[in-house]
Formats: structure tokens, sequence, C-alpha cells
């Protein structure tokens, strides 16, 4: 039978459709269900009934070690780019708003039981970036004086015969912050991984406004009763950093790392890491946390990080200098106008005038012997010339040179109480962070310290220029110059660089930071001699003799 029409191509289709459904029938069929996964649910829920009848006995530290218990060796098996990515989100987020707004107090235990967990890491990350057949570079100077700085921790606990459990508190202070440099050093990362880490800063900078905003409207303020908080409750605003509603907390800390995410964005944004919206959106949110947080050392923060951004500037003549300083000025007055707009206007509450407050906080600093019965703290330059007087006035060598023990000058802690040299004096001695490490680990100690931070901050500059042809590395590097500023010019201010994670992780980062980008320097200057020396070679090979 002739048809006026071809059916043969629709024949074809239905017959290869066919086909096609028998095959994906069959084998649907002979595939095997895939079981139901139970194990790891049942196991998390076991944990956490046994952690919540612990925890209901009153007993939070138990459940605490147990989970760690139970769990580390699961986290021992993590990549260490995960677990430093966790370790960023649990310090800067989730620690201190468990301790601000949920009252858990030990949660600021939560960063050093990752950071513990990294520490047993360390010889295993070593053999992960050993390569075989390939020479180490061995410890350069930096390396040596991070070692040092930890062995003279606990040659100072053993010299003083510090007590176990301030010993334990003390290396949680001093060395456990170190295995994030060590984790970031040895952690088999492309720069990639680097650059997403510090892309993720403006988020960062974003997530503290509307915690600053309910801080400052329900808490400062004193218009809720929310916490039991009435009245002006200085140093409430901290953001997710950590502290009280009713004794204030690290807001300095806030305010640390605001000024230093601020200049970071301006250095991803100047090497197109990040979106001009983003940048200008995060640093416009951290400008408004500033405002709201009433921390005056942003005078003295901002200007820095942004003068170490762009040096290269200021520094190029007399007169751009002369308006950078001009410019500060501004900043500093407009500032402190907002602050009296905000803050110091309140007269029903008695908080002072801007003019009262500057020359209070001039005079309290210009007197030596200035001493809050209250809080019992002293004036920071007090703190250091007590330390003089009591320990090189009287002739105290062993204790100028190694201090009393890591923790010693603790006012207290809910695992051992008072420090063994705290317990002598009725002011605190952790006026400042300076303070804390002159009474702890004595003038080799300090020195210690003093020589890190300046090699550091050396070397990141340094590092920036010879990363010059990579614009986000060299972005990366300035970064790391701020951080390292920001946190060793902090020792002098409060003793956040010694006692808050926050500001330890990110002095931690930064460093370890310094040896990874030395690393990518190495093999950016490594690769063009190759190439150069490869290209000498063709010639030699491949250039045709004329005349023979």
């Amino acid at each position: 039978m002739n048809l006026p029409f071809n059916l043969s191509p629709w024949r074809t289709k239905l017959r290869l459709r066919s086909e096609a459904k028998a095959q994906v029938t069959a084998r649907g069929s002979s595939r095997k269900k895939a079981p139901i996964k139970l194990g790891l649910p049942i196991f998390m829920m076991i944990v956490a009934v046994l952690c919540g009848l612990i925890m209901g006995l009153g007993s939070i530290q138990y459940a605490i070690l147990i989970v760690a218990i139970i769990v580390a060796p699961l986290v021992l098996l993590m990549q260490s780019t995960t677990l430093i990515a966790w370790l960023l989100v649990v310090s800067m987020i989730v620690a201190g708003c468990l301790q601000y707004f949920a009252r858990v107090e030990q949660a600021h235990w939560m960063p050093f039981l990752i950071l513990a967990v990294m520490l047993a890491r360390v010889p295993l990350d070593a053999m992960r970036a050993a390569k075989p057949g390939e020479r180490s570079d061995g410890v350069d100077l930096l390396g040596f004086l991070l070692i040092a700085f930890v062995v003279l921790v606990f040659a100072s606990a053993l010299v003083n015969k510090n007590p176990p459990m301030q010993a334990l508190v003390g290396v949680k202070q001093y060395v456990f912050p170190l295995a994030l440099t060590a984790a970031v050093t040895l952690a088999v990362a492309p720069r990639e991984f680097w650059l997403k880490v510090w892309r993720s800063i403006p988020w960062f900078l974003i997530a503290q406004l509307p915690l600053c905003l309910y801080q400052y409207l329900f808490v400062e303020k004193g218009t809720s009763t929310a916490f039991g908080a009435t009245g002006i409750a200085w140093d409430a605003v901290v953001g997710s950093f950590g502290g009280n509603p009713e004794g204030g907390g690290a807001s300095g800390a806030l305010a640390l790392f605001l000024c230093f995410g601020i200049a970071s964005n301006l250095a991803l944004l100047r090497s197109q890491q990040i979106s001009p919206r983003l940048a200008w959106l995060s640093n416009a949110a951290a400008m408004a946390s500033i405002f709201l947080a009433e921390v005056k050392v942003v005078v003295i923060f901002l200007p820095l990080a942004l003068l170490i951004l762009n040096r290269a500037k200021v520094l190029k003549s007399a007169v751009s200098a002369a308006a950078w300083l001009l410019a500060t000025l501004a900043f500093v007055v407009g500032l402190l106008l907002v602050y009296q707009v905000l803050h110091y206007s309140n007269k029903q509450t008695g908080s002072k005038s801007l003019s009262e407050i500057f020359e209070f906080a001039t005079k309290a600093e210009q007197d030596t012997y200035t001493y809050n019965r209250e809080t019992g703290e002293l004036s920071r330059t007090g703190a250091l010339k007590t330390w003089s007087q009591e320990n090189i006035g009287r002739g105290r060598l062993v204790e100028s040179l190694v201090g009393y023990g890591p923790a010693a000058s603790k006012g207290f802690s809910s695992m051992f109480g008072k420090g063994t040299v705290a317990r002598k004096y009725v002011f605190q001695l952790q006026t400042s962070s300076a303070s804390t490490v002159l009474w702890d680990l004595g003038v080799v100690g300090g020195g210690l310290v003093a020589a890190i931070f300046v090699l550091a901050f050396v070397r990141s500059l340094s590092l920036a220029k010879r990363l010059a042809a990579d614009p986000p590395l060299s972005a990366l590097a300035e970064s790391c110059a701020v951080a390292i500023a920001l946190t060793g010019s902090g020792y002098l201010y409060n003793n956040a660089s010694v006692n808050v994670s926050s500001v330890q992780l990110l002095a931690s980062l930064a460093i370890g930071m310094v040896f990874v980008l030395t690393r990518f320097a190495k093999k950016q200057a490594f690769l063009p001699a190759v190439s150069s020396q490869v290209k000498v070679v063709k010639r030699q090979v491949f250039r045709p003799r004329i005349g023979t």
C-alpha cells in the first residue's frame, strides 16, 4: 500500500524509544535497593542523650569532655582545610553568641577543643605535607622564634612548679592558638582555598550589624529588661565576640576585627576578588557596628590599618602625608561626635560628655597610680610600672626573666580559681596583654612575642612586594600585615590578644599565612627561572646550523 507520506522515520523513532525504555526498566530491576543507613543518626542520638543526662546532673565540663573523646577520632580523619574553616566559624560566630545570648559560659572552650585536635594532627599533617624526594627547607627564623616561645611556656610552668590545672589553662592560652599556625602552614591547599577564606570576611562583617543593633537598643541603652540589664552598660555591644550583658565583653576584639575587615575588603577589592557592591555593603555594616559599639581605640586601629594598606601613596611625598594626617584627624573628630550623639549625651543615665570622657581617659593613662576599686583595674601604664617595681625593683631575677608560669596572673578561672601570683595582689594583673605576658613569661616571653610580631609584619610587607605579579596573593599579604599590626598593637591596649580566642586566632592565621605565602613566592620565583632555562635549551637544540 502506497501512502502519500513516509512513515519510516516515525517507526525508527518509536523503536529506539521502546528499546531505551526496556533497557532502563531492566537496569532498574537488576539494581538492588540501597539500604537505609541509620548508623550515624543512631550514634548521634546516643551521644546527645548521654550528654543531656550528664548536663542534667550539672556537669557541663564532663559533657564537653565526652563529646571531645567521642568526636575527636572522627575529626582526626577530616581534611585540615575543613577544620580551619570550621574553626573560624566557631571562633568568630558560634562561641561568642552562645556565651552572650545563651549564657553558656564554657562556650569559650569550643575553639580550643578544635585547636587541641589540630595540635594532635600536626604529625599527620607534617607527613602529608612532606613530598617524597623533595628536600625540606628547614625552620627559618620566624619558625624558630615560635618554637622557642612554646618551649618557654612549658619551661616556665616547670620552673615555677605550677598546679596542673593552671598549667593546662596556660597551655590553652599560649600554645593552643599556635596549632592553627601549624595547621595553616602544613595544609596542602591551593591558592583558591585561601582566597575563599579571605572572601568570607565581608560576610562576617555583615553578620555583626544585627547583633550590635540589638545589643545597643536592648542592652546598653537599658530600654528593655532583657537579661536583667538596666541603664548604660559599657562594653555591652560585642557583636558575636562573647561576654555577658551585665558585665560587658570583648568589645575591643569586635573593634579590632571590624577595622581589620574594612582594610581586608579594600585589599580584596583592589585585586578584584570581591565585587564593589559587597565590599561597600560590608564596610558600611562594619562602620555602623563601630558607631554602635563605642570603642575609642578605633581612632588608632582604623587609621593604622588603612595606612598600612596605602603606605606607598601616603609616604610618597610630604603633601600626601599631610593630607593623610588631616583626613585621620577629621575621622577622629567625626567618630567622637557620633559617639557623643549615640552614647554620651544621655544625661539621665549619668553618662559623661565627650570632653569629660576624653579628660578621664587621658588622665587615667597619665597617672600611673590610677586604681579602680570596683573592678580592680590599673591603668595600662600603671600595670607595666607595677610589674617592673614588683619584680625588677625587688631583684627577682628568675621571675623577671621567665615569669611566674602560664596563667599565673589570671584573676579568676572556673578550672582553678586565681593564679598563683594573682592571689598575692588585690588589683588585677591582666590589665593588658603586655602586662599579662610579663607576669606569666617574663622579659624573655615578652621579647619573643615582640620579635615574632615584628618579624611576621616585616615579612608580610616584603611578600606583598614579591607577589606583586599575582595581585590576589599580594592582597592576602597586605591583609596579613594589617592583622599582625592590629593584634600586635592590641597587646598594649587590652588583654584580648591573650584571652580572647577570636583575636588570638586572627593573629595565628595571619602568621601561618606568612609561611604559606612564602611558599607561593618561592614557586613564582622558581618557575620563571626554569622557563628561561628551557628556552635556552630549546635554542641550543633546535637552532638550525647554517653553512654545514
